[in-house]
């Protein structure tokens, strides 16, 4: 059985030594594969999520959507990055009603062809302002 977005950022989590690192941001890359023609209509959906993530969930750093044209295949693919304090925070937007909602449309609506692949990241190296 897969393991649960919290199951994977739990294991990230852990340190060399096998204790937690409290401090460490729940950091989630999806991306999205649209049926042709249906990128708008996606972006168009996540637009509640976007709002209540910003409004509601305090504990949402970021959430942004970015898209980029696949050069082996030529589809419009639609990126996330999405950032949260800790990992209630995670917890908040995972059972939020507008990502619920936005699950139940796109397969009512069947507007991608296989499903969304996420990303569960911690940050190795680099720098943020």
């Amino acid at each position: 059985m897969p393991e649960t977005v919290e199951e994977r950022f739990a294991k990230l989590s852990l340190g060399t030594d096998g204790k937690r690192n409290e401090d460490l941001t729940p950091i989630i890359l999806a991306t999205v594969y649209p049926k042709p023609g249906m990128t708008e209509r996606i972006i168009e959906l996540y637009q509640p999520i976007i709002k209540d993530g910003a409004d509601k969930e305090p504990g949402t750093i970021q959430f942004q959507l970015f898209v980029d044209v696949n050069p082996e295949t030529g589809s419009e693919e639609i990126f996330t990055i999405e950032k949260f304090k800790n990992i209630e925070a995670l917890r908040l937007h995972q059972q939020g009603g507008s990502l619920k909602e936005f699950n139940r449309l796109t397969a009512a609506e069947n507007l991608h062809p296989k499903p969304v692949l996420v990303h569960v990241v911690k940050p190795v190296s680099g720098f943020a302002i």
